[in-house]
């Protein structure tokens, strides 16, 4: 059994994984494009106004707050890994039909968690927990689709996201996040 050197961390708040709850993150590792050819203008509000909830969960999406089935209020960390996801997912809605992927001639292409998880900056697991968040508050609509193969078995396919137009107050009134 090999025998590690113990390594000192330091902890600023969180369990050790590097979050201020008094400075919280909320930015992409690969950000919204704005503008021509980027992301439409009201998801990049929604993603801009939705982090009132950050600050002040039960007022702003008390659906989310509750999620976890506790009365207790969602810890900080978890608060912003739902945010950063959601901005993520909001990244790659379509507008017209809410759901997360890339349309294209062929169709469109629903996105796999992983890819998700690189653009959020964030490990997958925290994504997977976030979405089951996003999941239990009814912000997102999760359907996994099966494909029969030639040999009598089914291989699943990426899950088809969709964001709950309960967003859709974000959207259009600059006072939902405040």
């Amino acid at each position: 059994m090999a025998v590690h050197a113990y390594k000192f961390r330091e902890n600023i708040g969180g369990n050790f994984c590097g979050h201020n709850p008094a400075i919280p993150n909320f930015t992409l590792d690969k950000p919204i494009l704005k503008g021509k050819g980027g992301v439409p203008r009201v998801l990049t509000l929604c993603a801009e106004r939705i982090t009132g909830y950050y600050y002040r969960p039960r007022k702003v999406l008390p659906s989310l707050d509750l999620a976890n089935g506790s009365d207790r209020q969602q810890r900080s960390e978890r608060r912003e890994s739902c945010l950063r996801t959601l901005a993520a997912l909001l990244k790659f809605c379509d507008v017209t039909s809410l759901r997360v992927g890339i349309p294209t001639q062929e169709g469109f292409i629903n996105l796999p968690l992983s890819v998700i998880a690189s653009h959020s900056g964030m490990g997958l697991k925290r994504v997977e927990r976030a979405v089951k968040d996003l999941k239990a508050a009814g912000l997102l609509t999760v359907a996994q689709p099966r494909q029969l193969q030639p040999d009598g078995t089914w291989r699943g396919l990426a899950a088809v996201k969709a964001v709950s137009n309960t967003c859709l107050r974000f959207w259009f009134n600059p006072n939902a996040g405040n």
